[in-house]
């Protein structure tokens, strides 16, 4: 792929691995420029549905800055990539999703994107002391995704 507009339209499956999350499925979507054919940056959002045991499910919106780097050309590539951003609605502080995955070119300009990575993400959680007062502490959750999509 050469310069010029790049979007993302993904859908994804994370399992938690602390104990918060325990199963995510999640909608992304990322669009921005590709510099070159190594080199992509855009923003992006992603979608999250929670459920768990411990917590009604919920849904959580995730802002992001992305860099991508397709690492050969071929019809199929593997690549890296980094997702840092903020996490709104359901919890409210940093997300950080690094994956590796492999592209198989469909056209000149489309793919289909298979990947691995993981998440975490830190946040405020509410809590109400046996004074009954709410207090805000900080926790972190982490989970291992995967993900399947196309580029455009």
């Amino acid at each position: 792929k050469g310069s010029g507009y790049r979007g993302f339209f993904d859908i994804d499956y994370t399992i938690g691995i602390n104990g918060w999350e325990k199963k995510i499925p999640a909608l992304q979507t990322s669009h921005g420029y590709q510099f070159n054919p190594w080199l992509y940056t855009g923003l992006g959002m992603a979608l999250d549905w929670v459920t768990n045991s411990s917590r009604h499910d919920s849904s959580m919106a995730n802002f992001f800055v992305d860099i991508r780097s397709d690492l050969i050309r071929r019809k199929v590539c593997p690549f890296v990539d980094l997702k840092v951003g903020y996490t709104l609605l359901g919890a409210d502080g940093l997300y950080v999703n690094p994956n590796i995955g492999c592209r198989i070119t469909l056209t000149h300009r489309n793919g289909v994107n298979i990947s691995a990575g993981y998440v975490s993400r830190c946040h405020s959680v509410a809590n109400i002391g046996t004074n009954g007062y709410h207090y805000y502490s900080s926790k972190r959750s982490d989970a291992i995704m995967v993900t399947v999509g196309i580029d455009i």
